[in-house]
Parts: C-alpha cells; sequence; structure tokens
C-alpha cells in the first residue's frame, strides 16, 4: 500500500474514511467529557446540600431550645438481679480532654438528701448530683425526693427524672415529669444541659473545674468526668465528640464526694468528704437490686 506522500500529481486517493473515524472518536472523548462533568456537579451539588441540612439543621435546633420545647431521652439500664452489681470504669481521651467513663451495672438509680454511709454495701455508685445555693444553702432548681417535692425552680433547664427505674433527661423550661414524679414516688432534679440530641449546649458559668455529666450514651445511662481541669465548653465539645446524645452537668470540681465499687467488690472514693455538710446535700446513688 502507498503512502500518502507518494500521491502523483494526476491521482487523487479518498482518505475521509480516516477523517470520519478520528471525528467519530472526538465525539466520543466529548461525550465522556460531558458525562464526567456532570457525575462530577452531581457530586458537588450532593455535599454541598448535604452541608447546608445539617447547617440549617443546627440552627432549627437552636431555634427549638430558645423557644423552650422539649428534647428529652427516656432510657432504662438492664438490671439482672442474679448477678453482682458494680461499676464498670473505663478511661478515655477526646479532644485532648481525658475522661473517665463510670457504668453502674446490675444497679438503679435513685436520688438521695442527706450524707451517704460508706457502711452501705448496697451502694455501687454515688456522686453529688443538684447544686446547693451559698447563701441559703437550698438546693437549686424543682427537686423531687420518693414523690416529694423538696425544691421549685426553673434556672437551668437540663433535668433528670427518675420514675420506676426509668432514667429522662432532658431540656425544657416546662416538663410533665416534674408532676409525674410527684405523682408516682419518683425522682427528679434539675442542672445545666450540656448535650441534647447530640448538640453542645452552651452555658454561662466560666472557668475551669472538674467537670462530671450524667450521660446517655450508647444507648446507656453513664457518668463521665474529666480527669484535668476543663471549661463547660471544653468539656461538653468532649462529650459530643465522644458519641454522648444527652447529658446533664452533675455537681462536679474536686471536692465533691462520692465513691463506687469495682468488680472485685472494692470501695473506691473519689474528691474530699464534707468537713461541714450543707444541710441539703443530695446525691444520685445507683444501689443494687
Amino acid at each position: 500500500m502507498k503512502e500518502i506522500t507518494d500521491i502523483k500529481d494526476d491521482e487523487i486517493r479518498v482518505i475521509r474514511h480516516e477523517v470520519q473515524q478520528t471525528g467519530k472518536d472526538g465525539r466520543r472523548m466529548w461525550k465522556y467529557c460531558v458525562w464526567g462533568g456532570a457525575v462530577l456537579a452531581f457530586v458537588v451539588l450532593g455535599w454541598w446540600l448535604l452541608g447546608q441540612k445539617n447547617s440549617n439543621g443546627a440552627a432549627d435546633f437552636r431555634k427549638d431550645m430558645s423557644d423552650g420545647q422539649v428534647q428529652e431521652y427516656r432510657v432504662k439500664n438492664a438490671v439482672d438481679s442474679s448477678k453482682q452489681g458494680y461499676t464498670e470504669v473505663k478511661d478515655s481521651v477526646v479532644n485532648d480532654v481525658a475522661l473517665r467513663i463510670y457504668r453502674p451495672l446490675n444497679a438503679e438509680p435513685t436520688l438521695q438528701v442527706g450524707a451517704l454511709d460508706r457502711r452501705d454495701t448496697s451502694i455501687v455508685y454515688a456522686t453529688q448530683a443538684a447544686d446547693i445555693r451559698a447563701d441559703n444553702q437550698k438546693i437549686v432548681g424543682a427537686f423531687v425526693l420518693k414523690g416529694e417535692p423538696l425544691a421549685w425552680g426553673k434556672a437551668k433547664k437540663g433535668y433528670c427524672a427518675i420514675i420506676d427505674g426509668q432514667v429522662t433527661l432532658g431540656m425544657a423550661e416546662n416538663t410533665s415529669l416534674f408532676e409525674e414524679a410527684t405523682q408516682r414516688e419518683g425522682y427528679f432534679f434539675r442542672q445545666y444541659a450540656l448535650v441534647s440530641e447530640g448538640h453542645l449546649i452552651e452555658n454561662r458559668p466560666k472557668g475551669k473545674a472538674i467537670r462530671r455529666a450524667l450521660c446517655e450514651w450508647s444507648g446507656e445511662i453513664v457518668v463521665i468526668e474529666s480527669l484535668t481541669r476543663e471549661s463547660f465548653y471544653d468539656f461538653a465539645q468532649a462529650l459530643v465528640d465522644f458519641g454522648v446524645e444527652h447529658a446533664i452537668y452533675l455537681v462536679g470540681t474536686d471536692v465533691t464526694y462520692g465513691w463506687y465499687v469495682n468488680e472485685d467488690n472494692k470501695q473506691i472514693g473519689f474528691g474530699n468528704p464534707w468537713e461541714i455538710l450543707p444541710v441539703n446535700v443530695n446525691y444520685i446513688v445507683w444501689r443494687r437490686k
């Protein structure tokens, strides 16, 4: 076969086939480019819409909180009375914040007002719950002890209700659970809300201290504390990043007194006992069944 450069002056050679083939390949490549660009555009658009949805969701959530709507979570930890009750303890680090997770097992929570008895072998975990006013030593916020209201108030929107062994964590100015706890010999107290529906809740108190929270984490109620002095914000953010869905504050600082019982039935204390107990010092306590 002769090369194109061998064409004589009086000879015509048709090369349309090669030109058409080249054009077909070009059109195919152009289609690929168009489809590829379209797919890329859809991917980018999808990511943008997802980001907008998440952003709007957070904004809507904050609006719900300002409107005082109820955000709550109810859970009842499984209790097997045939097994030993104790507290499982694990440590973790999130965003450079060292955390300790207390998980009471085969025990049910209640509230208690007044001094704890270290000789009470039924207790597997105990720590302070609601704050006490410095001026009159009254409990801050609404408080119900086995159906008896001891305090009223809505200064703190976070709350915990314990009714028939079921714990409800929530955030709202008003909740019928106060009345329900009163009617059904349950328990109720208020504290700062730290996390609601997986979102951080900002609080006014400043400064750093040992922080402690009552949390819904992995479908269970646990207590999580910081092992270092942290601000409210950093502690709450660490809880969110740790996967906590709901959390309210518990009395913190390193002078808060309490203890837990480990799997070897050894009682281990934390904090420092009060030299003079406030009249209304109160605790959330898990006891073996």
